[in-house]
């Protein structure tokens, strides 16, 4: 019992792997103006006009750059 106990909090403290951003697509009418209007994303690199849902994951290259940024 003792064992298990010790096995689940060595794997409850074990953090998971990062995954990859989904930067998803250029779909978006503001796509490749240099400006990221994901409303996922905070920082330089991001637009001043107001962050819409119907961005998200739909201005890719933008936001690929300012995050490599």
């Amino acid at each position: 019992m003792m064992l298990s106990l010790c096995a689940a909090t060595v794997l409850a403290a074990t953090p998971l792997l990062a995954q990859d951003i989904d930067f998803g697509t250029d779909s978006s009418q503001w796509s490749n103006d240099g400006e990221c209007d994901d409303p996922r994303f905070r920082g330089p690199g991001m637009t001043t006009t107001t962050l819409l849902d119907a961005d998200i994951r739909a201005d890719a290259t933008d936001c690929r750059s300012a995050y490599e940024a």
